[in-house]
């Protein structure tokens, strides 16, 4: 008996599109994942308005994703059917990109094949004790962990983060667990700032729109690490500006194709002796210690989500997202 699936599409001439589609019997060294919840990621945004070399038409998007596990291959050892899993984005494939949502089919559809190939390298976890929701968090949160551990090669007094998304609270939150005693972010959005009033361990949050952050730097102290968790070119050009001896800058947040060449002040890193760094994506171990972390503080990540949305309701969820008022909008494919 066939089946059919629901899944949200990416096609480089019409954009998103839901469509109905044959689903592959499972062979005996692949499992079928019901997808309870699937984030929408900010590059997800960024794909919508710009492309992505990544992603061919007709690929089914989505890279934070959670569900249930219910049919399991005779070959497949690992996992069983009932299982619960966090699912992150990125394939260890010898320097190549490859990840669900990107090159590979992802998570805005109501199930997901893995095969053989992908259940023995990629970040797929179980968990037992938390929600479909924040399980999927996994995901950004282990980039965030690759950033840290990016720079981590020496202690840090100060931290600030540009940009305060879901992946600004999260880079912010983790500073907390670093225990690095002072922990700033900034944004140029009002809305957002008022958002972080909730979370006590934030040292200062900085409102871009209406206050100079150079004048308090130089009648304060400097940042000794800052992150670029944004898509503006802007901030990269402010976060050189802002840095001082030995300062450390991790360009987090990848700019659009168009808008990445970016103009910066080389002698601001060659004579302050900085070290600029990036990073992207993370590994299955990373994804492994961040489920870890959400297990152990819930309520936290509980609250960066923002609104839940059905599959069938994509505009809806897709427009949410990109307001800067919301955190973490959930597509909720078998709602």
């Amino acid at each position: 008996m066939s089946r059919h699936i629901l899944s949200l599409k990416w096609y480089e001439s019409k954009g998103l599109e839901l469509k109905r589609s044959k689903l592959s019997e499972t062979n005996n060294e692949e499992i079928l994942v019901k997808i309870h919840s699937c984030g929408i990621c900010g590059s997800d945004i960024k794909i919508l308005k710009f492309g992505n070399s990544r992603l061919s038409s007709g690929r089914t998007m989505g890279h934070e994703i959670a569900g249930e596990i219910i049919e399991v291959g005779s070959k497949v050892k690992k996992f069983n059917a009932g299982d619960r899993i966090s699912i992150g984005a990125d394939i260890p494939n010898h320097g190549n990109d490859l990840a669900f949502g990107h090159e590979l089919d992802g998570g805005f559809a109501e199930y997901m094949l893995i095969n053989k190939n992908y259940l023995e390298t990629g970040p797929i976890e179980k968990f037992n004790s938390i929600n479909f929701d924040i399980a999927s968090l996994a995901e950004p949160l282990a980039c965030c962990i690759n950033g840290y551990e990016k720079v981590n090669f020496k202690p840090h007094n100060s931290v600030l983060i540009l940009g305060a998304g879901t992946i600004g609270i999260m880079l912010s939150f983790l500073a907390k667990i670093y225990k690095i005693p002072k922990i700033f972010v900034a944004d140029i959005a009002k809305k957002r700032i008022q958002n972080l009033k909730e979370f006590d361990f934030l040292t200062k949050c900085f409102d871009l729109s209406n206050e100079n952050i150079f004048d308090w730097k130089k009648n304060n102290h400097p940042f000794d690490l800052i992150f670029t968790a944004n898509n503006n070119p802007k901030s990269q050009q402010q976060a050189v500006k802002l840095i001082e001896s030995k300062s450390i800058v991790n360009f987090f947040g990848g700019l659009p194709k168009i808008e990445s060449e970016v103009k910066i002040n080389t002698n601001n890193i060659h004579y302050k002796e900085a070290i600029i760094t990036g990073s992207h994506g993370s590994s299955p171990e990373q994804h492994k210690k961040a489920l870890r972390i959400i297990e152990k503080y819930p309520s936290f990540f509980e609250s960066l989500i923002s609104k839940r949305f059905a599959l069938k309701d994509y505009r809806k969820a897709i427009k949410e997202a990109s307001n800067p008022e919301n955190f973490k909008i959930m597509i909720k494919p078998n709602l």
